[in-house]
C-alpha cells in the first residue's frame, strides 16, 4: 500500500470512530440525557393477604344470662314445666306485667312492678308448662359468685311474705321463732344486734344462700334502714301486705 492509500484509510477510521462516538454506538443503557435509570422491570409489590377479622362473640347481657340459667335450672325442679325437647325461648320468658293479689281482708296489693331492677340480686321468670297447662312464676336470685339459682316461686293465692322486690320496704320479723338480727355480713356465722318485730326495713340487695328447689329458697336481703347490714331472708316481712303475724 502506497501512502496516499495509507492515509484515506487513516482518515476513514478516524472519521467512523467519531460517527460512532455521536451516534451513541456505546451499549450502556444505565443513562439518558444525564438522568439515572434503575435497571430492570419495575418490581411488583405482592398484594396484603385478606386476613379475616376473628368473629367476637358479644358480652351477653344480664338479661339472657338470666334467662340461660333459668332454662338450665328447669331439669332440677320435681315437676315438668316445659315440653320435652322444646327450644329455650319456648320454655322460659322474662316477667313482663305486674304481679298483684288479694290478702285476705285486704284491698289488691301489686307485689311485682315493671320494669324490673335485675342489678339488685333478685330477677322474675314465666315458665311454661305442658301445652294446655298453666305457667309458673318463679324468682330467681344471684349468689355470691353471680350464678342465678331459683329462689321462690311467686304464682299462687298469696305469694310468700318474705319475698321483696327490690328495693322496696320490709320490716322485721320472728315469726314466733327467733328474733331477727342485722347482721355485719352476709353469713349465718355473722353476728348483730337484735331486731324487735315490726323494725322498719329499707331492702336494697339480695344474695341467695341455699337454692329453692324443693323447698323455698333463702338467703340475705342487704338493707340500708333502719342501719346498713344484712338480715336473713327467714325474718323480714313485706311490708306491703303482712306487718309480720307476730305482732297482729
Amino acid at each position: 500500500m502506497n501512502a496516499t492509500a495509507r492515509c484515506l484509510t487513516g482518515l476513514i477510521t478516524a472519521a467512523f470512530l467519531v460517527l460512532l462516538a455521536a451516534c451513541g454506538g456505546s451499549e450502556d443503557k444505565s443513562s439518558s440525557g444525564g438522568i439515572a435509570i434503575s435497571g430492570g422491570a419495575p418490581t411488583t409489590v405482592p398484594a396484603a393477604p385478606n386476613t379475616p377479622v376473628p368473629s367476637v362473640n358479644p358480652t351477653p347481657t344480664t338479661e339472657q344470662v338470666l334467662l340461660f340459667s333459668a332454662f338450665d335450672r328447669i331439669k332440677q325442679l320435681p315437676q315438668q314445666v316445659c315440653p320435652p325437647g322444646a327450644a329455650q325461648s319456648a320454655c322460659v320468658s322474662m316477667l313482663n306485667e305486674p304481679l298483684s293479689f288479694t290478702p285476705p281482708g285486704k284491698p289488691v296489693v301489686t307485689f311485682v312492678r315493671m320494669p324490673q331492677d335485675l342489678s339488685k340480686g333478685i330477677g322474675i321468670v314465666r315458665f311454661a308448662t305442658a301445652p294446655g297447662g298453666p305457667s309458673e312464676v318463679r324468682s330467681l336470685a344471684r349468689d355470691a359468685s353471680g350464678a342465678w339459682k331459683l329462689f321462690l316461686r311467686l304464682d299462687g293465692p298469696q305469694p310468700p311474705p318474705w319475698f321483696v322486690q327490690l328495693p322496696g320496704d320490709a320490716v322485721a320479723c320472728s315469726y314466733n321463732i327467733v328474733p331477727a338480727r342485722l347482721l355485719t355480713e352476709p353469713s349465718m356465722t355473722s353476728n348483730g344486734p337484735m331486731l324487735k318485730d315490726g323494725d322498719k326495713l329499707r331492702l336494697e340487695e339480695f344474695r341467695i344462700e341455699s337454692e329453692g328447689i324443693v323447698t323455698p329458697g333463702r338467703g340475705f336481703y342487704r338493707v340500708s334502714a333502719l342501719a346498713a347490714g344484712w338480715v336473713y331472708s327467714d325474718f323480714v316481712a313485706n311490708a306491703l301486705w303482712d306487718g309480720c303475724p307476730s305482732i297482729r
